[in-house]
């Protein structure tokens, strides 16, 4: 059978077109692709799992910040715990989007390789807050809150390949050598 262009192939939005390039394509890719879309979707809702704990624990850190006795007793939590929860509220939540509808140039690449550029632009993200907040009303900018959110960012781009309901590749999935 005719595996096609890799590169053509990555520019179509379309689960057809991926399995049309992949080397080891079954006959029906109706099919296929359909097992696809329901992976991807599986996965999302993971992603979306991880924004859910990521915004619960924000909700905790913002209760505990209201009781004295809890604020002092774990000051690093209520002071640099927040930032933690961000990375995985953030990061569930546009990765899931990525995953389920890319735009720009996610859309050629294979899913297993649109997370990490996604968790970058998190990173990147709350790293640009950090810098903006002492011009900002009622901001300080904190070493603590940096480091979290860097220890946090790592945290997740290490763990998310091996944990099964985060890892994007299918086993039936061949990764492409580059997506370029």
């Amino acid at each position: 059978m005719e595996t096609g262009n890799r590169e053509s192939a990555y520019d179509m939005h379309s689960a057809d077109a991926f399995i049309a390039a992949s080397p080891s394509a079954p006959v029906n890719t109706d099919l296929a692709a359909s097992r696809l879309a329901a992976h991807l979707r599986k996965q999302s809702y993971g992603w979306l799992g991880l924004c859910f704990l990521g915004n619960t624990a924000l909700e905790v850190i913002d209760y505990a910040r209201g009781r004295p006795a809890i604020r002092s007793s774990w000051p690093l939590l209520t002071g640099s715990g927040p930032n933690v929860a961000a990375v995985f509220a953030i990061a569930g939540a546009l990765v899931a989007i990525a995953l389920l509808d890319p735009i720009g140039p996610l859309r050629r690449m294979h899913p297993a390789r649109r997370v990490n550029p996604v968790l970058l632009f998190t990173l990147l993200g709350l790293l640009l807050w950090e810098a903006v907040q002492p011009y900002t009303a009622n901001g300080v900018f904190d070493w603590h809150d940096v480091a979290a959110t860097v220890l946090a960012s790592a945290g997740i781009t290490l763990i998310w390949p091996h944990v099964r309901w985060l890892n994007v590749a299918n086993e039936h999935d061949s990764l492409p050598a580059s997506d370029a």
